[in-house]
């Protein structure tokens, strides 16, 4: 019997008490939120006063707590924690409709909202119909894999009715309990790649990474066999071949499989292995027709999907849950209890804004509809063997190989530009070029992937800078530079220099303990700028690879 069969079956009952029917009650103690915040589907009455002083705090800073008060109806929580929350293409000011973050507890330890220490108001400013994250995260439930849960709720803040909001559980301690036997494992945070030095909640000790180290290394082994066998013993696979077909059956194109972004990893202490839960699934459903093997981006993903067992499992992962799950009678029942909630609020902001809710609504059920008819089709023929592992890089005679296939990633989200312009290069030459604009600034690079042997390397160009001011939000070095991913430089470039040589040394295999098993491995080159605000230009013609 196929492993994958041994716990799926499960699904069908899963998905009967996680998406169809409501959540069974709880209490409000601490372990957990009542289940009448979120299932029957309801808009909850939410009031948030902020004094100036913290307003002023919130425009200089949007990403620091504030101390605000919540009410619901007689209810009054004073000393909560408040601060802004979004990305490019979500962030808006307070004086718009600002996505929020409140926690609970951020000033009174034992101040909880329907049990909940921690919850998202999404200002839904990606997803008009308000039913992404409600629908998406409940496939990932029905798939079992832990997801947090999803709710409505009519925001004011102050004297400003901001509307309607989506409201989101927050993957504190309490989330945790309810999925995991302990609670107390690191908790890691896209966006950023395994290799990367992640945002971490850790309450296992934050300088202890090894964990996700070893899932790193595990998804390098260049023998697919012996890679599986590693991953099985630090990642629950089975659960992250559901994790991989919900993300791309519903094309979360901003997850981690395609666009290592929104994304969170749970390293369970009970049992020893990493789960992969999902984030941010705001803009699901966007490509009726995507496939369901696209470029994979992410390493982990990547590693299972090229060998022939990891495609065979998924592609009997989703067929399960075509039969179980993804139907579209349970997710319009789904959908159905949402916007009966949703409508009358609507109705008393506007019947305009109503109606074109319920034009919004229809087309996300249709392109919703249109994808199962796609992955229906899509799933019925053999997918394709696993590309070919990629050839050693060559270098030539001086031991020097030019590099290509850059690649955008962006890190840590802000204002953020990345393009290839013409005439910045040395001599007028093409380079690349990332700027950080005033405010968020952020974190982003060009990537390219590569295949080398075991033995030492330098990784060098020509990097010029404007204004680079460090960003010093982030636990790694600030400013421009050269690296490889999951490691960095002991400085970078800061202010403003022409053009100079930066130079960044690192062997194959990365761990000493490994250096006999692995006669290759597959390194990301980064050419990065995490900065407040500033810009790097990267000569594309000097970016080489020197063999020592």
């Amino acid at each position: 019997m196929p492993v994958c069969r041994s716990v799926f079956p499960l699904v069908f009952l899963s998905f009967l008490v996680n998406f169809i029917s409501a959540a069974r009650a709880e209490d409000t103690k601490e372990s957990g939120p009542p289940a009448d915040l979120f299932e029957p589907p309801r808009v909850a009455s939410i009031r948030l006063e902020v004094s100036e002083k913290s307003i002023e705090a919130l425009r200089e800073n949007p990403k620091i707590y504030v101390r605000a008060t919540l009410k619901e109806g007689e209810r009054t929580f004073p000393n909560i924690g408040l601060r802004l929350k979004g990305s490019v293409g979500s962030f808006q000011p307070l004086e718009a409709k600002p996505g929020l973050t409140i926690k609970m507890n951020q000033f009174v330890a034992e101040a909880r909202f329907h049990g909940l220490r921690k919850f998202l108001l999404n200002n839904a400013a990606q997803d008009p119909s308000y039913l992404s994250e409600y629908l998406g995260n409940g496939l990932f439930a029905a798939a079992l894999v832990p997801a947090a849960r999803v709710g409505f709720a009519r925001v004011h803040l102050n004297d400003r009715d901001l509307g309607l909001y989506v409201l989101v559980e927050g993957i504190s301690r309490d989330f945790l309990s309810r999925h995991f036997l302990d609670p107390g494992g690191n908790l890691y945070e896209g966006p950023g790649e395994v290799s990367d030095e992640l945002d971490t909640d850790s309450r296992g000790g934050q300088s202890d990474r090894s964990d996700l180290r070893a899932l790193h290394q595990a998804a390098q082994d260049p023998d697919p066999k012996e890679r599986l066998s590693r991953l099985e013993k630090v990642l629950d696979l089975d659960r992250f071949l559901s994790f991989l077909a919900v993300e791309l059956m519903t094309w979360h194109w901003d997850g981690y499989a395609i666009g290592v972004n929104n994304y969170r990893i749970y390293d369970d202490p009970s049992s020893g292995r990493m789960t992969f839960l999902p984030h941010g699934s705001d803009q699901l459903f966007q490509n009726s027709h995507a496939e369901l093997l696209p470029e994979i981006r992410g390493l982990v993903a990547r590693a299972v999907l090229n060998t022939d067992e990891g495609r065979r499992r998924y592609r009997e992962r989703i067929q399960i849950l075509l039969d179980q799950a993804f139907t579209l009678k349970n997710i319009r029942r789904r959908a159905d209890a949402a916007l009966a909630a949703i409508q009358p609020v609507l109705k008393e902001i506007g019947e305009e804004a109503a109606k074109e809710h319920q034009e919004t609504a229809r087309n996300f059920f249709a392109q919703i509809a249109e994808r199962l008819d796609d992955v229906r089709e899509q799933v019925k023929k053999e997918f394709p063997p696993p590309p070919a592992p990629p050839a050693p890089l060559e270098f030539n005679e001086q031991g020097i190989a030019k590099l290509s296939g850059w690649q955008k990633r962006i890190s840590l989200p802000g204002s953020l530009e990345l393009d290839q312009p013409a005439d910045q290069g040395l001599g007028g030459k093409p380079a690349l070029h990332i700027a950080a604009g005033e405010g968020e600034g952020g974190a982003a690079s060009w990537r390219a992937r590569v295949s080398l042997t075991t033995g030492r390397y330098r990784f060098c160009g020509q990097v010029r800078t404007e204004g680079v001011v460090r960003s010093e939000e982030e636990g790694r070095p600030g400013g421009a530079g050269l690296r490889i991913s999951g490691h960095h430089p002991a400085r970078k470039v800061t202010g403003s220099q022409g053009w100079k040589r930066f130079e960044f040394e690192f062997k194959v295999p990365m761990d000493d303990a490994e250096e006999d098993s692995q006669d290759n491995a597959e390194v990301e080159l980064v050419c990065e700028l995490n900065a407040a605000r500033g810009q790097v230009w990267f000569d594309l013609e000097s970016l080489q690879l020197e063999r020592l």
